[in-house]
């Protein structure tokens, strides 16, 4: 007896396969010395003006790195040690051109009651830095957010302290700053900070996310004078540790999502005057240290990393209207993860992802590549789900309908 076997044969366009990105693999650097690295923070940025992304890293019982990126996002250590002498404790790193030369400066948050220190480029295409010996605050630093908030063409910064207010500091327009007396904003344990403007005004309002406590908005007065709005948002026993803004839900405005220790992240849509409401719980009781925003798998909507302690991290798919699906990445094992960075660091037009650890684990780079792609969770390809008929596409993206607003 012959046996007839009827084999059905879908054709995947290639445009569809195209679409399928946003896969980050790990690509084998790693940074820092193994056993006595120690990340708090990582920030990227052009340091020395070639065209691509560099690296810096803050660390915690030693000098503070910055890592040039060759261009095809492969990372030497530039051999600089910033820092304060002896031990530091980094937290917090921006960089932001604080003098108005077209270079990127950096401005350092210190967390053991030593100061907050403001470095400036030389501006020689080097990536070297020169201490301007400002010595900012002594509070605990946990969190710095920088913008323009007196609308006088510089960038000032606010920083976020433990268990002390969270003062301001204004800049003269060379990378000078003077705190402002006048302002001292909250007495919480506040983890992280963001300058945006939520109340579609033109100036830059402060978001502030808080240890055990209610979350709260700052209104701008224009003149970067902060007063406390009436709202405050999350539930007051979780433990925030972090914050990212960015529009999630696609109608213009920015919203906010949180990250909490041992509950579950919380996404906040805003309602264009600043009024932020819950609308989605993200992951379970993971610690989350870190989050970042961006558009993983060029849908041109904000995607969402999540960065645990002792736990993979993990990555959701934005469906276009700020509901996240997890796309079951799980990365860098069970590792310490204080600090994550998304950025084109390859050149090659999607964000790659920089993980800075705790515990000795030195830091780890992941590019973003063509993978599987699964919005739906059936196990299939969605590709083939679409070329396959199970899955409708009626715009032709690429992405099931049913993950996606048509």
């Amino acid at each position: 007896m012959r046996l007839l076997i009827l084999l059905t044969v879908f054709i995947v366009p290639q445009a569809l396969l195209a679409q399928c990105n946003g896969w980050l693999d790990d690509d084998g650097q790693l940074l820092g010395t193994a056993g006595l690295s120690y990340t708090g923070t990582i920030t990227l940025g052009d340091v020395d003006q070639d065209g691509d992304l560099d690296l810096v890293v803050g660390n915690s019982g030693q000098p503070n790195s910055i890592y040039l990126n060759d261009g095809n996002g492969i990372y030497t250590d530039s051999g600089q040690a910033l820092g304060p002498p002896g031990t530091g404790d980094t937290t917090a790193l921006v960089l932001a051109d604080f003098n108005m030369d077209g270079a990127l400066d950096l401005v350092m948050g210190e967390f053991n009651s030593q100061p907050n220190r403001v470095l400036l480029n030389d501006n020689d295409l080097t990536g070297n830095f020169t201490d301007t010996n400002q010595a900012i605050g002594t509070w605990e630093t946990e969190s710095i957010a920088v913008g323009d908030i007196d609308d006088d063409g510089d960038l000032d910064f606010v920083e976020g302290n433990g268990s002390q207010p969270n003062l301001v500091y204004r800049n003269d327009g060379s990378g000078i700053f003077t705190q402002d007396p006048g302002q001292q904003l909250g007495n919480s344990e506040s983890a992280a900070m963001a300058l945006i403007d939520v109340d579609n005004d033109t100036d830059l309002d402060l978001v502030v996310v808080n240890r055990f406590e209610a979350n709260q908005v700052y209104f701008n007065d224009g003149d970067g004078l902060f007063t406390a709005s009436s709202q405050t948002f999350g539930s007051g026993p979780d433990e925030s540790l972090k914050l990212v803004v960015g529009d999630i839900d696609g109608d213009g405005d920015p919203d906010v999502v949180e990250g909490n220790n041992g509950f579950p992240n919380i996404a906040y849509v805003n309602d264009g005057i600043g009024n932020f409401s819950a609308i989605l719980e993200i992951g379970g009781d993971e610690p989350t240290t870190a989050l970042a925003l961006g558009d993983l798998d060029g849908d041109s909507d904000l995607d969402l990393v999540v960065g645990n302690w002792q736990q993979p991290d993990l990555v959701y798919f934005n469906g276009g209207n700020g509901t996240f699906i997890d796309n079951l990445q799980s990365l860098g094992g069970n590792l310490d993860t204080t600090s994550l960075a998304l950025g084109d660091i390859d050149s090659d037009n999607d964000l790659d992802l920089v993980v800075g650890y705790w515990q000795g684990w030195q830091d780890r780079i992941f590019r973003n590549e063509p993978g599987f792609c699964d919005c739906n969770l059936n196990g299939i390809d969605d590709a083939f789900d679409i070329a396959s008929g199970t899955s409708a596409d009626c715009d032709g993206n690429g992405v099931p309908d049913e993950c996606e607003d048509c």
